[in-house]
């Protein structure tokens, strides 16, 4: 395998090999090296670089608990062995299957603090999770930064309370060391955080654009949209919530606009960029799929892709545990293949490519 790296070529000789770049990186590599060998994965209109997935998140809507005893079951709470949990919301398969809703969780977080809000806890809390895009203003909508305004002002006319209020978030956080503040609400109403999953469709996808790096290596183009039918599900879904919650006499939903404006809401909050998934899809043929069960490129035999972009599926939830997993079980299958080889394993392709390949990997600078 050749190395390239901060203007230096490097040639390393191994029996098996992993990618492991993160983010956008071993899908990168993949199309840089197709472009030497158009066959490789299928071709260009193979599933290399294709079915691009994050999640759709976002708070549309209150929760407002009918008791202090259900709000507690929710809220973050320490187990006998020091660890914190809480309780999500979930659909059942049945409910998924009848509605066709998407995987999805909800879970109670601190409401957001409104025009002329006068809480100077929850002020205080608006203003520190909101101060990396004040920041970086361009993240701020009009109607964010009117809000902010309106949130500072109150705190600073009102400093004994907010000085009060910081002192009890200094102790709830860095007293009983919860992994997340959120206040405990006398009417029982808090926001209503949802986490969802993203239809995997083929148009979401990355290329290679023209422009080439300081290695020789072409960047990457991105086209990335949701579907309507991830919007609706969405919505459906907190509708859904809302009727179990009524039956129940456990609580009710309180959107945050009215019903004709609720996917609009959605859509604009649907920013993802955080989970990079999808792109070398798992799966059983090169048609399909880049690489097999035990995460190898199907079309390389001795090259392995460790990493998110593996999954042909997003679920409702982040996917650093299943990563992490997946990397220790292609260790595992490495150890396993290593022991059972009586000889070097040698690149060969599922395709008949006769010529060798040098897999002509380019790692970013800031890994180097």
């Amino acid at each position: 395998m050749s190395i390239a790296c901060r203007g230096g070529s490097y040639r390393v000789r191994a029996d098996h090999y992993v990618l492991a770049c993160g983010g956008r990186g071993n899908t990168r590599l993949l199309l840089n090296l197709q472009v030497a060998f158009p066959q490789l994965f299928g071709g260009s209109n193979g599933p290399l670089g294709r079915f691009y997935m994050g999640h759709i998140a976002g708070q549309i809507a209150q929760i407002e608990f009918a008791t202090e005893e259900h709000a507690e079951r929710y809220l973050f709470k320490r187990t006998s062995n020091g660890t914190f949990v809480c309780n999500r919301f979930q659909p059942g398969a049945k409910l998924q299957r009848t509605f066709e809703l998407p995987n999805i969780a909800f879970w109670p977080t601190n409401r957001r603090a409104a025009f002329g809000e006068t809480d100077p806890a929850l002020s205080l809390l608006y203003l520190w999770n909101s101060r990396k895009a004040v920041v970086h203003k361009a993240a701020l909508s009009e109607a964010d930064r009117s809000r902010y305004s309106s949130v500072l002002n109150n705190v600073l006319r009102n400093p004994v309370g907010a000085t009060y209020a910081a002192l009890g978030l200094f102790r709830q956080k860095y007293g009983l060391a919860e992994p997340y503040l959120v206040l405990r609400r006398p009417d029982m109403r808090y926001g209503l955080r949802y986490h969802g999953e993203q239809i995997p469709i083929s148009s979401n996808r990355v290329f290679l654009k023209g422009e080439q790096d300081a290695d020789g290596q072409f960047k990457l183009e991105v086209s990335f949209q949701y579907l309507p039918q991830d919007i609706r599900g969405t919505l459906q879904a907190h509708l859904a919530l809302d009727r179990w919650l009524k039956e129940r006499k456990i609580g009710k939903l309180i959107f945050d606009v009215a019903s004709e404006n609720l996917e609009g809401h959605i859509v604009a909050q649907a920013k993802d960029g955080y989970h990079q998934i999808g792109l070398t899809k798992m799966g059983v043929d090169r048609n399909h799929a880049v690489v097999d069960h035990n995460c190898r490129v199907i079309d390389i035999a001795n090259l392995y892709i460790a990493g998110s972009c593996v999954f042909p599926t997003s679920g409702q939830a982040n996917p650093t545990l299943p990563a992490v997993a997946f990397a220790v079980r292609l260790a595992e299958h490495l150890v396993t293949e290593i022991r059972r080889q009586s000889t070097p394993a040698t690149l060969s392709m599922s395709s008949r490519l006769e010529p060798k390949i040098v897999v002509p990997l380019s790692v970013p600078r800031s890994m180097c």
